[in-house]
């Protein structure tokens, strides 16, 4: 029995492990199973040559995040543009200087008959230019000589020229002294009476009712719509034939016999169809019984079934009727 706290080696141990001899020996590598390797592998290995393999190689160089080569610098692309785009301008100009050759310009058409006429502008300009005259304005109101230009008669104020005719013909202060206006006694008090309006008199109310009556009934006479029925009129009509149905639904029908009621048409086909199904039910019962007859329960089967077929026969032939009459209980 093993004890609990020591660990047994494993019988193969010594067996198995192999000498340092046997483990660089080509005989025992080709023992060993080759390694799996997928399709995806040399793919993987070649991606990620420049990221993660960099962190196993020992000779390569340690990389800084927060260095800048010293050779960038800030470079100015619009004005870069700019440069790039006049040399092309330059080099589009030059190309088409050197391929297409300058054309001689051609002379205007002249008659030779007209050799020898002379140019009308060549002539004005030839001519010698005419004096210089000095304007009216240098020699206008100098200084010591009052000799200006003659000035229009015109009036002494801007304000419009009045006709003597449409002139105000008002005395003078001294007139008008003495001459005192016409005084008129005017009685206001009496003519503002007669310009006032005289007050209506009270009128009794029952002339008041009548003229007010009176124009109600002209306004309806107006609105009212000549051979159409009032609306009041079909409401007493509907009123009249429903006092009438329940009139004639209350009266108790003479050929009804006393004690009796009337069954509807639809409780009587009803019980009809409902009869015709039990009696063709009976009948089916009645046929499946046995032809011959010996047994006590055969005979008593067969009694009643013909019993309930007598009783049906008879109610099929009251509910056929077009009235049938229920007994009321009392």
């Amino acid at each position: 029995m093993l004890s609990t706290w020591t660990i047994p080696t494993d019988p193969g141990f010594d067996t198995r492990r192999p000498t340092n001899e046997d483990r660089y020996s080509p005989v025992y590598a080709e023992r060993l199973p080759k390694a799996r390797v997928r399709p995806e592998a040399l793919s993987n290995a070649i991606k990620n040559q420049g990221t993660l393999a960099q962190l196993f190689n020992p000779s390569a160089r340690p990389y800084s995040v927060g260095s800048r080569p010293a050779s960038a610098q800030y470079k100015n692309f619009a004005k870069e543009n700019v440069h790039r785009i006049k040399e092309i301008q330059k080099a589009n100009r030059e190309k088409q200087r050197g391929s297409t050759p300058s054309e001689p310009v051609k002379a205007v058409y002249k008659p030779g008959k007209f050799d020898s006429v002379e140019s009308k502008v060549a002539l004005e300009i030839k001519a010698a230019p005419p004096p210089l005259m000095r304007s009216n304005s240098a020699t206008f109101l100098r200084a010591g000589s009052r000799n200006g230009p003659p000035v229009k008669d015109r009036p002494t104020s801007c304000e419009p020229v009045i006709p003597r005719e449409m002139k105000l013909t008002v005395p003078k202060a001294t007139i008008a002294k003495e001459h005192k206006p016409e005084v008129k006694n005017v009685n206001h008090v009496s003519q503002n009476v007669r310009r006032a309006p005289s007050p209506l008199r009270p009128r009794p109310p029952s002339v008041v009712a009548a003229e007010e009556l009176a124009t109600k009934k002209k306004e309806q006479e107006k609105r009212y719509q000549k051979g159409k029925v009032p609306k009041y009129l079909k409401e007493r009509q509907k009123q009249w034939k429903e006092e009438e149905r329940i009139r004639i639904a209350n009266t108790p029908d003479p050929s009804i016999p006393p004690g009796h009621t009337l069954m509807t048409r639809e409780e009587r086909l009803q019980t009809l169809a409902s009869l015709q199904k039990n009696q063709t039910e009976l009948l089916a019962q009645l046929n499946a019984l046995p032809v011959r007859v010996d047994t006590l329960r055969v005979k008593t089967a067969k009694a009643d079934l013909e019993r309930k077929l007598s009783e049906i026969e008879d109610a099929i032939k009251i509910f056929s009727r077009p009235k049938v009459f229920v007994k009321v209980d009392d």
